[in-house]
């Protein structure tokens, strides 16, 4: 199959995507994603610059399924914003570990950018700002900021220990509900 112009980067992208969330972006090769693509990698190139640049978009688009999925638990209004949104961070990254580490494995730096990546991220923060603001309304600019922080370093730092097994459990699910126990406690000492 061959794509004109216009389709190719969307095309990359997704592809990329999938091959990602089967296996892991260390294993993505520009050549194997061309060959899938009928495409040359030059092409690939062209359009999306080097492999971090193609990475990049790929991590964007991960981004914006999270930030879909939270805002969907937002919408639905539920009792404790702050705990469905960290709960479903929890979850995708549990049951999407290769596209979560490459979520946080391309640097600080590239989550500041002001390209795709470095927008949905920011959407992921201002969607965590509003699950604070809905339970906590009186935090507000740095305690909202110092609370977010701390909840979501919690979230991150054990999923991050179960990655790389210090953090065991018997199955990912144990994981999950081990995470979010957690963060439910932390919320809840903060609240007391």
């Amino acid at each position: 199959m061959s794509y004109h112009h216009g389709d190719l980067p969307r095309a990359a992208v997704e592809r990329a995507y999938a091959i990602v969330t089967d296996r892991s972006h260390d294993d993505l090769s520009v050549r194997e994603l061309a060959d899938d693509l009928g495409v040359t990698p030059r092409a690939i190139y062209r359009h999306l610059g080097d492999r971090h640049g193609l990475l990049v978009e790929v991590a964007a688009r991960a981004f914006e399924e999270l930030c879909d999925e939270v805002e969907r638990v937002l919408d639905a209004s539920p009792e404790d914003a702050r705990v469905a949104t960290m709960s479903r961070y929890v979850a995708f990254a549990i049951t999407s570990p290769t596209r979560y580490r490459l979520m946080f494995g391309l640097g600080d730096d590239a989550l500041r950018q002001p390209d795709a990546l470095g927008e949905q991220v920011r959407r992921l923060i201002k969607l965590t700002e509003r699950a604070v603001a809905t339970r906590a309304p009186e935090l507000a600019g740095r305690a909202r900021r110092d609370h977010i922080i701390g909840v979501w370093g919690l979230c991150h730092g054990l999923i991050e220990f179960y990655f790389g097994g210090t953090l065991r459990a018997a199955s990912p699910a144990q994981a999950e509900r081990y995470v979010c126990g957690q963060m439910i406690r932390m919320i809840q000492d903060h609240d007391r």
